[in-house]
């Protein structure tokens, strides 16, 4: 059975380690200068080198011919120590996340007082050092601390944070980084010369971007993609299907489809990635990542920007025209967008749901050049994106639109606050209109009175809309009466007179039942088969929040 490549890449003298000169030349020299210390914490991300510097160290120090930084690869401890090799009895590899209790820091404290048995140095490699319990580490702390002449211990860890103070404050700490995508890119190609195998080298690139940096971890990827490529050639869509991630071409047609208001497609695009079992949250840092490479292809003032992803000069001008289309704050609206649907996919909520909905709130935050986005076919169902600029279609005149910039400017005027120009504002014509231009209307309620909102927000319907007067139906008629004693007829008239004209008044009704702005409350006392636990309820808690904002 063959070797990964994690595993038959894995360093044997410093000079192999990869991206870490800042610790391999200090370590080196104080070796040379015979400056051993007796405890080393090795820090950093995963996949790094921690614990493959820490044998390396252990093999410099027990070398025959040592302490020195280049061991000579023949006595006993370099045999036994070589990367892959079978292990020495003076050099004692434990893994904290299962040794962390304090009755094993107890029996390593006890066998460390011990003679090596046939090296230079006893050392103790402690993996993971962050898991030892405070009881652990405090057993280990007088050791740590006065260990015997020929006992060295060596910590690798993760999160030296929560390594305590007191071990921490012993030791010589290291610490280890992320490796450039530029070190890693030629390591990659120099292991595919070893192995003989040809890759496309935008498919090399994708090993380091997918490998974040970490050595392993790319070696690991890249150990899959030569698997991949053994019965049929690999090319970077193929590839990037085969690690998990989202190609190419297939986020282009996305984004495409957001920008042309496509729901229908955008919908069956997020079926597929469930279908094939892709992660949802690696869905989305794709769609994150190819948004950022818009935007600094967007923004940038030369063309010398560096994008996270390999791309074509064909691919490269189709993302460059994307990000015209859709401008600097959309593209930051998507930022935000995509980020904030991020999180939300930690919840339990369906993941296909958050998806969905995350695409339509990108429709909507789409700021056209020039005139309406175009709708969504599909189905039979059509979407028209509302945007603040937007007017419905049956009151634009005909001939060509005019651009955002021709728009007359805002009037300003003194007193309370300044208003906009009823010229900017939008024209409700119909109730078409309303229903799509709700969602804002409760946005400025809110941002007004939270229980006006709260009220408007659930079993509430819009029923009719005739010269100027809105009909709202409230599900029940304790809310109603919620609403019109708290006088939020007057803050929802004030809601929609910031953005539009033509509502000048409203009717209530309950489940059909009109119900004049004057008699509510004698309706709603005088009448039994109205009045249900549900509306006493919303009475009271209308009744409440009401007594809490008077106060």
């Amino acid at each position: 059975m063959s070797l990964t490549l994690t595993l038959k890449y894995r360093p044997s003298s410093f000079e192999e380690v990869v991206g870490q000169d800042h610790v391999v030349s200090p370590l080196t020299g104080a070796i040379r200068s015979q400056q051993i210390h007796h405890a080393y914490l090795f820090s950093g991300p995963r996949g790094c080198g921690k614990t493959s510097s820490a044998r390396i160290l252990a093999r410099s120090l027990n070398c025959q011919e040592g302490p020195t930084d280049k061991p000579c690869g023949n006595c006993q401890s370099c045999r036994d120590l070589v990367a892959n090799g079978p292990g020495s009895l003076d050099v004692i590899e434990m893994d904290a996340a299962t040794h962390g209790l304090v009755d094993d820091a107890r029996e390593l404290r006890d066998k460390a007082l011990f003679a090596p048995v046939q090296s230079r140095y006893k050392i103790y490699i402690i993996d993971e050092a962050h898991q030892l319990g405070p009881a652990a580490a405090n057993a280990l702390l007088k050791i740590v601390e006065e260990p015997p002449p020929y006992v060295i211990f060596i910590f690798a860890t993760t999160e030296p944070e929560k390594v305590i103070p007191t071990i921490r404050s012993r030791t010589h700490h290291y610490q280890f980084r992320l490796v450039s995508n530029g070190t890693l890119f030629k390591h990659l190609q120099e292991v595919l010369k070893s192995e003989k195998v040809s890759l496309p080298q935008d498919v090399v690139q994708l090993a380091v971007t997918a490998g974040a940096g970490s050595v392993r971890d790319s070696l690991s990827i890249l150990g899959q993609l030569i698997a991949g490529s053994q019965e049929q050639e690999v090319d970077y869509e193929t590839a990037a299907r085969l690690i998990g991630q989202t190609g190419n071409h297939e986020l282009s047609e996305i984004f495409k489809a957001v920008i042309d208001a496509e729901l229908s497609i955008l919908v069956h695009q997020v079926e597929g990635i469930l279908q094939r079992g892709l992660d949802p949250r690696r869905f989305v840092v794709d769609l994150l990542e190819r948004v950022r490479d818009m935007t600094v292809l967007l923004a940038a003032r030369n063309g010398d920007v560096k994008t996270l992803r390999n791309y074509g000069s064909t691919d490269q001008s189709f993302i460059a025209t994307q990000a015209k289309e859709v401008g600097i704050e959309g593209l930051i609206l998507w930022s935000e967008i995509l980020a904030e649907h991020l999180v939300k996919l930690r919840s339990n909520l369906p993941a296909q749901v958050i998806l969905e909905m995350m695409f339509v709130r990108m429709m909507k935050k789409i700021q056209p050049h020039q005139g309406p986005l175009p709708n969504t076919s599909g189905s039979g169902s059509h979407i028209q994106v509302v945007t603040e600029n937007s007017t419905p279609s049956h009151l634009r005149e005909k001939g060509p639109i005019s651009s955002p910039s021709s728009l007359p400017a805002p009037s300003i005027t003194t007193g309370k606050a300044s208003e906009v120009s009823k010229s900017n504002k939008s024209v409700l014509g119909d109730l078409k209109d309303i229903e799509r231009s709700w969602s804002r209307v409760l946005e400025n309620v809110k941002n007004r009175r939270r229980l006006t909102w709260t009220l408007l927000s659930t079993g509430v319907s819009l029923t009719d809309f005739s010269e100027g007067k809105l009909s709202i139906s409230f599900g029940n008629s304790g809310a109603l009466d919620s609403f019109t004693r708290s006088g939020s007829e007057e803050i929802l008239l004030g809601a929609f007179n910031e953005t539009f004209t033509g509502v000048t008044g409203f009717s209530f009704s309950v489940g059909g039942v009109v119900h004049s702005q004057d008699k509510v409350d004698e309706s709603v006392e005088g009448s039994e088969d109205l009045v249900t636990g549900e509306d006493l309820l919303m009475k009271e808690l209308g009744a409440t929040i009401i007594s809490k904002e008077e106060n």
